[in-house]
């Protein structure tokens, strides 16, 4: 037992010092996009049901710092705002699927490949997406549904909007920038990253490597089809399913049932599905559903056929990207990563007994 344990701890250091340098360089990214991208006029670019809305639902998407759980209410609110429901759909997929921090992170953890192949896929996916629902969502009543140009952003108000953005200055969006990524963002998402490399090291520890290759080895259908009975249910951030990836490829897993995970994992959990089919519908989340688990299946054969046709190994460069980064600065942001969490964790039970604390006060002082 004791051995298991130091075997894991190890793992686990080993896995947060490859990953700290470019999950900070990820919150300092999603800081300075939150605050210098203003996010105000977004509802008035996605308010057209055509194709161009579509893709700017999905490029818009794409880096932005937001998991399943951000990605809800703001999706909501571009949809109250009058953004159409291909642009929602759109948006819904390619939000939670990458971002800014997933992308470094998949660069320290991940082949270049699949680093590369990860957004690319996640454009794709969110684009066919809005498209299905383009063609074949229902048309009923959706212009009551969507607000008019006019009443969404009129002229003044954008103006007015756009003004009280300029009025900050660089370093004043500077300082947002580093508030926003290493104390608000870094907040909402540590813990899923947290868990995500604590399920990674127990897979590359407990788990043998002969379960996965005899159980989902090959690059078929069967071990694509269980990475989507596991991710469409429960909630799995685009960040902590990084290192579960790398450690499944490690163990003999291809990587296109690794991408499934990727892509259906984040974009597809009970309260998305709940939220979809509130706002949305019946006809789109079928559509919603449908189109992700599809084209991520599609996707994964395609990530397959690229590792057979160029000769790659999945596992040869796989954590390439860490080692290009200094020991030194290794050591320096595993030393500031982990002293965040431990700030993070402090604080919220500070927060949680809090209350407990103010109650106990007040039943003294009606005592006396």
């Amino acid at each position: 037992m004791l051995d298991f344990l130091i075997l894991y701890l190890k793992d686990l250091f080993d896995l947060t010092k490859d990953a700290s340098f470019y999950l900070l360089l990820g919150f300092f990214l999603a800081g300075i996009i939150h605050e210098f991208i203003s996010t105000k006029s977004l509802a008035y670019h996605l308010g057209g049901k055509s194709v161009k809305s579509i893709l700017k639902a999905s490029l818009i998407g794409t880096p932005l710092p937001l998991c399943s759980c951000g990605v809800i209410p703001t999706a909501v609110a571009l949809r109250k705002e009058g953004a159409s429901k291909e642009s929602t759909v759109s948006f819904l997929i390619a939000t939670p699927e990458t971002g800014v921090d997933s992308i470094s992170l998949s660069y320290a953890l991940l082949d270049p490949l699949m680093t590369v192949f990860r957004p690319i896929s996640a454009v794709v996916t969110s684009i066919s997406a809005g498209l299905a629902q383009m063609l074949f969502g229902d048309r009923k009543n959706q212009k009551a549904e969507v607000l008019s140009d006019k009443e969404r952003c009129c002229k003044d108000e954008c103006e007015v909007s756009k003004k009280s953005e300029n009025r900050k200055s660089f370093t004043q969006k500077l300082k947002g920038s580093f508030r926003y990524g290493f104390f608000i963002f870094f907040e909402d998402l540590v813990w899923y990253i947290v868990l995500g490399f604590l399920i990674a090291s127990l897979i590359s520890v407990l788990v043998p490597q002969s379960f996965f290759i005899d159980n989902l080895k090959g690059q078929g259908l069967i071990p694509m089809l269980a990475m989507i009975l596991v991710g469409v249910p429960l909630y799995i951030c685009s960040t902590s399913a990084t290192p579960i990836a790398s450690a499944l490829i490690l163990k003999g897993v291809s990587p296109g049932a690794a991408l499934v995970l990727l892509l259906v994992g984040p974009a597809t959990n009970v309260a998305t599905i709940i939220a979809v089919r509130k706002f949305l519908g019946k006809r789109s989340l079928l559509l919603y559903i449908g189109s992700i688990v599809v084209l991520s299946l599609l996707l994964g054969f395609l990530l397959n056929w690229l590792y057979f046709l160029l000769h790659l190994s999945p596992t040869a460069e796989l954590g390439q990207g860490a080692e290009l980064v200094p020991k030194t600065l290794k050591v320096i942001s595993t030393f500031i990563f982990l002293l965040m969490v431990l700030l993070t964790g402090a604080k919220r039970l500070f927060l949680a007994r809090q209350p407990k604390t103010l109650a106990s006060q007040t039943s003294k002082k009606i005592k006396t």
